[in-house]
């Protein structure tokens, strides 16, 4: 008798990811250890998010991080400082950094309702 257990397998998804897909509507893209997307670009989910189906997919390739695609689809800005003086200037305007970027340095997010007053 074979077992056919590994055709019907899945890999649960953090709750973080499943929250921001489904109750936040944000466009997620599985990315590797180098934090290269397991997509073959990136343009593909900046037009469509992928689905809960697609990320259980892809967890299955063992995702060592996820990361947002900004902008209007996932209603989410991000402002990049890639030097202390960046950081530096975006505080003095009430701007706070919370999210490490790869370059070292920290950078806010907003969500897009909150900076245009209007709803997506």
């Amino acid at each position: 008798m074979s077992d056919d257990s590994s055709s019907t397998r899945q890999v649960p998804l953090p709750p973080v990811v499943v929250e921001a897909v489904e109750c936040l509507h944000w466009s997620v893209i599985s990315c590797n250890l180098l934090k290269k997307p397991l997509v073959a670009t990136w343009k593909e989910r900046q037009e469509v998010p992928a689905t809960i189906e697609e990320l259980r997919a892809q967890a299955l390739l063992l995702p060592a991080s996820g990361a947002v695609v900004t902008g209007k689809l996932s209603n989410v800005v991000a402002f990049d400082a890639d030097e202390e003086a960046g950081v530096q200037a975006m505080r003095s305007v009430g701007l706070i950094p919370h999210v490490q970027t790869g370059s070292g340095f920290s950078t806010p997010t907003l969500s897009i309702q909150e900076t245009s007053g209007y709803p997506p």
